[in-house]
């Protein structure tokens, strides 16, 4: 099944990039913010409708992070990227218990590749004062995009889909070390607390914990493990989001040293006149 993400390969190169996730404030401001979802308009290439309603762009993300290179730099390792993977997405749920790893149909992924980091930008919130959180966990999974559906629902995903969680393979913690999943009762107080049980039943979270919990807030970069488990919450206090958008882009490197990495200043003077009044 897992053949492709070479696991075996570069393993030791997944364990050594884990580190905790981090989320970076007040990145963007609101004019860039509101330039970044002009580009999702005009600058991306695909467009793609979810079986749930979520709207999805992808293309050109390697010239935003040209542009924004400065940015971002200090934020997350850009060095030796070979290719980039992602989406904006535009959305009235919140999202279920799931990795960003590759999808098994990703013709693209080359041998070598590991999906390292992935950074996650809010754009904008409706209503502006929800109070809506992206939640990450303390475990990452190796293996391809996955959803975690233990319990009588099932999440409306493109990812895999795995209910038993003993079947889990290739779990490992922030140490890299690999975890052999044990079933226990998820904490009731977060999960009281983020509402999550009027999506999500407590059963979907059992033999895991939480590392952070994030507000959504415009502007700010959250980084994380592309392995990491992560999901997101509609709302407490009964402030819950109608919808919201970000984008989501996952830096992938090459541990054969087989491909080029990009160079942010080619693709930035390449792509400049054709996209570039778009984020100027």
């Amino acid at each position: 099944m897992r053949d492709k993400l070479n696991i075996d390969l570069n393993i030791d190169h997944y364990l050594k990039s884990f580190s905790k996730s981090e989320c970076h404030k007040n990145i963007f401001s609101e004019e860039e913010c509101e330039k970044l979802i002009r580009f999702m308009f005009k600058g991306t290439s695909k467009r793609r409708l979810g079986k749930s309603g979520n709207i999805f762009f992808s293309g050109n993300f390697d010239f935003i992070i040209s542009i924004f290179y400065e940015k971002l730099k200090n934020l997350i390792d850009l060095d030796d990227v070979v290719a980039l993977r992602g989406n904006y997405f535009i959305t009235p749920h919140q999202y279920g218990f799931h990795s960003d790893m590759p999808e098994e149909e990703d013709l693209g992924f080359c041998s070598g590749d590991y999906a390292y980091k992935s950074i996650l930008i809010p754009l904008f919130l409706r209503p502006v004062d929800s109070d809506c959180h992206p939640v990450t966990f303390n475990e990452r999974l190796i293996d391809y995009g996955t959803t975690l559906d233990n319990g009588p629902s099932k999440s409306e995903s493109h990812y895999n889909s795995i209910e038993d969680y003993h079947h889990l393979k290739n779990l490992y913690d922030i140490m890299g070390k690999q975890i052999d999943y044990k079933e226990y009762r998820f904490d009731d107080e977060i999960f009281n607390q983020l509402d999550l049980g009027r999506t999500s039943p407590i059963e979907r979270f059992s033999g895991f914990s939480v590392e952070n919990i994030f507000s959504w807030c415009p502007g700010d970069v959250i980084v994380f493990d592309t392995a990491q488990l992560h999901c997101s919450n509609l709302g407490i206090n009964k402030k819950r989001f109608k919808n919201k958008c970000a984008l989501r882009i996952s830096l992938i490197k090459n541990s054969l040293n087989e491909r080029d990495p990009i160079d942010w200043e080619k693709i930035k003077s390449k792509k400049a006149t054709a996209m570039g009044g778009l984020l100027a």
